[in-house]
Order: structure tokens, then sequence, then C-alpha cells
């Protein structure tokens, strides 16, 4: 049984899902700027496909797990 903190958690996980796989590809492209910090410039930042596919994957996983969670917690 999910207790009210687990739920709150579990929408912000549903928000955070849901925000990885609508702009999956800007968070890919800012971690990539980010892990560019200190290396000499060749050009603009891109991420990889598979990066881009890993963090949109990473928010269905986080969408169906969290709303498991919510939609149990309503049906109690």
């Amino acid at each position: 049984m999910a207790n009210a903190g687990t739920v709150a958690v579990a929408v912000i996980g549903l928000v955070g899902g849901l925000v990885l796989v609508r702009w999956g590809y800007t968070i890919a492209r800012w971690r990539e700027i980010i892990d560019a910090i200190g290396r000499k410039r060749a050009g603009r930042v891109e991420p990889a496909d598979w990066h881009v596919g890993l963090v949109k994957s990473v928010g269905v996983v986080l969408v169906v797990y969290s709303s498991v969670i919510v939609i149990g917690f309503l049906l109690q």
C-alpha cells in the first residue's frame, strides 16, 4: 500500500518522466554540452542517437512506474 509521501514522489516522477520523453533531445544535448566543458572547441556539440533514445526510454519507464503507483493509490 502506498502512502501519501510515496504518491507525491510518484507524481513528481510522472512529471519528470513526461519532461524526459517530450524534451529528450534537448536534455541529451545539454548533458553533452556540460560534458564537453574543458575540451578543445570542435564545433557544435550534438548527442548521439542512442543517447537521445536512452533519455526518452528512461522517461517512458519512469512514466509507467509512476502511473502504476498513482493509479494503485487511487484505486484503494
